[in-house]
């Protein structure tokens, strides 16, 4: 008996002690803690001493860098990890951390102070040391004995938090009803009118919005901040210092070497390139999908007419059909739209918004009297409902903060569900930008088409009619013919920037058996014959009381026209457009046996039938296109002998198209058109207008008949400004408007190969001044151009269009690419087009693995490569760069390797290195003995011994560098500056000789205002 008991007892004494068991998580868990600490669950000083000093033992044994400090650093990494962790640790603290080593060393040195430390490896020891630490931290309290009951209670606690935030499981009659909602509606949604086809009963144009809709552009604007005071560029607008950034082609034998001509070529190569890359950042759109996934609220904004309806009937469908574009919302939530527009709520000049129950009625769906209580306010809750609010704009003013206030008031009472609010550009004011800012909303605009989305809806709107008795085979050809003309024509591709117009030119084109008018002023007059219903009236086809001859209509439309532009305006409201019409009701006859028409009769037959009036806000009234409006007002003005108003104002861009228009309509009244042509050179000379001229240029370029003398002398004039002289007279022409920039393409039509480069450069830069997709025109001519700078310029421009693969295929394959500076800046483009890789000089990869150089060694002409390493990819090999012969320049940002020895047989000329931590000194850069530009920026303390043998370097750039020992260069004698920005220096301390090289100034800055081979901006 006493043997057992002292058996027993020997048994328990031994468990008592013993080292518990825990999760097994480290091998060798230290011993930590008294035993009366183990159930008092906390961990003190005296026990992270001992743990830090075992394990930092054990650490020695493995780690190289920790064995080799030196005795007192490492007695100081070793404080450092008590110091972090003395503060105690507690079970709960570690709980509170889920068992993540990586979490609790995060919310330890976020309490805790850390002591700095003398090297870069005395760091990273430190950090290896307490990530150990915490590991074996976790593992000592997972084997106290009320851990699994305590982390059974937390978890059963969480559980029931997040089951009480889900609300109760979903009622089988909510799911039931969701259904047969979204399959209700859904057809409602996916529906559109095939606009401008004259063939189709209003029953046969309606068709899918599904086949026909095409995806638009959305440009994102942030909104500023307190902190913003100055507007900050989207992107850097050089990354190489004293590099040439814009295309440096061979040189060509047909033009001289050394001429003021040539050296203008080499300051604006490198200005246009800078140009080109801040340009290219602000004009890439993105999609809708692209943006939810950013942002669940969202403000867009777009143009009446521009597609902004559609667009969110579109997302509803999409929302219904869970297809992959939906992809904006979670994984496990199907999104429940719910479409509500705003002008249908308004009644007698009141905004009766919707209770949240009422979205589906005010969606169009009948089943409201089936709808289980509160299901909409459980969409809402659940974050699975999608708002799509329309139509801001379209509300009097005066009830719009109505319905924006209630809008905040859903986003606080409901902030899970999804948003978008449409308006008009220029509705909402500041302020309301800003209060909607501060409910999460981003703020997106709508963007004309690109030339691949006009493209895309051409055929989408062939397609839709398919099915209706045409010709598939027929439909495809019409679309390519069109495409066709698209490109080649500028009067059209202007007028096809929206879904609504391109349809609009997919009909007249249609219509007009594939041949379209010559000039702005007959393709609009066909438009209107097509539009004003001459085949309506051909066909008997009437749906109104009232009846209107395409001549009446015009001449309605001519009258409100006319007053918008007299009194300068592109919008009228309804009871003003009436009173306008009121005089001309008593010059139309009805037919027999009815009342007289009133002026709000045919105002609204002219609304709904002719296609050239909409309605963006209630009550307001605006022609679809700037266009049709200029062309109307130009007859009417014409006809009503308003030729001195026309001249009076022709320097005003609101009439410029009405005097182009006007001149092209008086063909056949010829002491009309030579009275107002004659007028408008008069003044023109009078006043030594350059615009004027060259707006009577645009004009008899528009017309085909034309009294010869002035013909001449209009040619003359213009033939001074056109081309321009230089960069200045490029950007006056292209700012007076877009018939200036038709009138420099039609220039380069007819000159060919006839202009130099200095002349192109300008019309390039001028073009580009007023927009990236009105160059694209002018690019596509210049494609074949004899000189290669010139070609050079053109494929520079990829990185300015949307559409880059439709521009590689249109215009860089189809030109001579034989020393021509090609850069590419994303290795995807070069996976889809491998045939431009032996073309590629120059290269700008960003966000870089190693998988991404692959592409170096099929490149043979590149001698320019920038690499921005993505944080993490590790020390990625440079071998590839190796198998690159021609390599002058390269940029390396972000590399985590050390070793630059791929680097050693190249032809370097410029090397710049920024924010490399693990670079291991220079000792290869020693070897590149063409050096004549090094820029090292960010960089751990390096020895500038190895510099000192580069006998050709002239430029060094030390920015953003500590401890910088300069002893090195003091016998360099060609190096001529050394930049110093951000940097600690005792100049006194320095020889003078190094002292007067020394720039401590921004480089960039100060090299763009003083470098006299950079120039000036304002000279080009």
């Amino acid at each position: 008996m006493a043997v057992r008991t002292t058996t027993a007892v020997a048994g328990l004494v031994a468990r008592m002690f013993a080292a518990p068991k825990g999760a097994r998580t480290v091998s060798r868990p230290v011993s930590m803690g008294r035993r009366l600490q183990r159930a008092g669950r906390r961990l003190e000083n005296d026990d992270f001493a001992s743990l830090t000093r075992v394990l930092a033992r054990r650490l020695s044994d493995t780690d190289l860098e920790l064995s080799h400090l030196e005795p007192d650093i490492g007695e100081q990494v070793v404080a450092a990890v008590e110091t972090v962790l003395g503060a105690g640790i507690t079970m709960d603290e570690v709980q509170a951390t889920h068992l993540d080593r990586d979490r609790l060393r995060q919310s330890l040195e976020t309490t805790a102070a850390t002591a700095a430390l003398p090297t870069l490896e005395a760091q990273q020891v430190y950090g290896r040391l307490l990530d150990v630490c915490c590991a074996h931290v976790v593992e000592f309290f997972s084997a106290q004995p009320e851990f699994l009951a305590r982390t059974a209670m937390e978890t059963a606690t969480n559980t029931g938090r997040i089951l009480d935030r889900l609300g109760p499981a979903p009622d089988v009659r909510d799911t039931e009803f969701t259904a047969r909602y979204t399959r209700g509606v859904r057809p409602l949604l996916d529906r559109a009118q095939l606009y401008g086809v004259g063939e189709l009963t209003p029953e046969e144009s309606v068709y899918a919005l599904t086949t026909a809709y095409v995806d638009l552009p959305l440009h994102t604007t942030p909104h500023p901040t307190d902190d913003d005071t100055t507007p900050t560029d989207p992107a850097p607008r050089h990354d190489i210092a004293d590099r040439v950034p814009g295309p440096r082609p061979s040189p060509d034998p047909d033009e001289p070497a050394h001429s003021e001509g040539r050296a203008a070529v080499t300051r604006a190569e490198r200005f246009l390139h800078d140009e080109l890359t801040y340009l290219a950042a602000q004009r890439r759109g993105t999609s809708l999908d692209d943006v939810l996934a950013e942002c669940r609220r969202l403000v867009l904004e777009g143009p009446a007419g521009s597609g902004k309806t559609t667009l969110l009937r579109r997302v509803a469908v999409r929302c219904i059909d869970g297809n992959d574009a939906a992809d904006a919302w979670p994984a496990d939530i199907e999104p429940v739209p719910f479409v509500l527009k705003l002008r249908s709520f308004v009644r007698e000049g009141h905004l009766n918004l919707p209770a949240v129950e009422e979205f589906t009625t005010a969606t169009g769906s009948t089943l409201s009297g089936e709808q289980p209580s509160g299901w909409v306010s459980r969409h809402l809750r659940a974050g699975s409902a999608t708002v799509l609010i329309d139509g801001v704009d379209e509300l009097p003013a005066g009830l719009r903060p109505q319905a924006l206030e209630w809008v905040e008031r859903l986003c606080r009472d409901y902030p899970d569900a999804t948003y978008i609010v449409t308006s008009r550009p220029g509705v909402l004011t500041p302020g309301w930008h800003d209060r909607l800012a501060g409910e999460g909303f981003t703020r997106a605009q709508l963007r004309p088409m690109t030339p691949a989305q006009v493209r895309d809806c051409v055929h989408r709107w062939h397609r839709a009619q398919a099915g209706r008795g045409a010709d598939p085979k027929e439909l495809d050809e019409c679309a390519d013919s069109l495409i066709a003309v698209l490109e080649s024509r500028r009067d059209l591709s202007k007028l096809a920037t929206s879904p609504l117009l391109c349809a609009l030119v997919c009909a007249l084109h249609r219509n007009s058996d594939r041949v379209l008018p010559e000039g702005r002023t007959a393709l609009y007059r066909t438009a209107l014959t097509m539009m004003l219903g001459g085949r309506e009236q051909a066909r008997g086809v009437t749906t109104t009381r009232v009846r209107l001859h395409p001549e009446q209509a015009e001449r309605l439309l001519g009258v409100i026209a006319q007053w918008m532009t007299f009194n300068g305006r592109r919008s009228i409201t309804r009871k003003t457009a009436a009173s306008i019409l009121e005089p001309e009701t008593r010059w139309l006859t009805p037919p027999a046996s009815q009342d007289p028409y009133t002026a709000d009769e045919l105002l609204e037959h002219l609304l709904r039938r002719s296609g050239l009036l909409q309605e963006p806000e209630l009550g307001v009234l605006e022609f679809r296109h700037a266009s049709f409006q200029d062309y109307l007002a130009a007859w009417e003005m014409v006809q009503g002998h308003h030729i001195a108003h026309l001249l009076a104002h022709a320097d005003d861009p609101l009439y410029h198209d009405v005097v182009i228009m006007a001149v092209g309509r008086t063909q056949n009244l010829r002491e009309t058109q030579t009275s107002l042509l004659r007028g408008l050179t008069d003044r023109a000379a009078r006043d030594d207008d350059r615009a004027l001229w060259l707006l009577a240029g645009a004009a008899i370029a528009d017309a085909g008949m034309v009294e010869p003398t002035l013909r001449a002398l209009v040619i003359e004039h213009t033939r001074t400004f056109v081309p321009p002289a230089d960069i200045h007279e490029a950007r006056e022409i292209a700012g007076l408007g877009e018939f200036a920039i038709d009138l420099l393409i039609d220039h380069i039509d007819a000159a060919g190969a006839e202009l130099g480069p200095g002349v192109v450069l300008s019309i390039i830069r001028g073009t580009l001044d007023a927009g990236g997709d009105n160059a694209i025109p002018l690019l596509r001519r210049l494609r074949n151009h004899p000189s290669v700078h010139v070609r050079s310029w053109v494929a520079h421009a990829l990185d300015l269009v949307s559409d880059r693969d439709r521009y590689i295929e249109d215009v860089l394959l189809a030109m001579d690419l034989d020393g021509v500076h090609l850069s590419i800046g994303e290795p995807s483009i070069l996976d889809r087009w491998p045939a431009l890789l032996p073309h590629v000089t120059g290269t700008v990869v960003e966000g870089l693995t190693p998988d991404d150089l692959r592409h170096l060694p099929r490149m043979p002409r590149l001698d320019t490569l920038q690499v921005h390493f993505r944080d993490g990819s590790g020390p990625v090999s440079l071998a590839p760069l190796a198998r690159c012969p021609l390599l002058s320049v390269v940029e390396l940002r972000y590399w985590e390797g050390s070793d630059l020895g791929a680097l050693r047989d190249l032809h370097l000329t410029r090397l710049c290195l920024v924010a490399c931590p693990n670079l291991d000194g220079l000792t290869d850069v020693a070897a590149l003995e063409h050096l004549r530009v090094l820029m090292l920026e960010s960089l751990p303390t390096v020895d500038l011994g190895p510099v000192a043998s580069l006998e050709h370097l002239h430029r060094l750039d030390l920015s953003f560098m500590d401890e910088l020992d300069l002893s090195p260069l003091h016998g360099m004698t060609n190096l001529e500056d050394v930049w110093t920005a951000h940097c600690s220096l005792d100049l006194e301390a320095l020889p003078a000789a190094l002292r007067d090289k020394i720039h401590t100034s921004a480089y960039l800055k100060q090299l763009k205002g003083s470098d006299p081979e950079y120039g000036d901006e304002e000279a080009w």
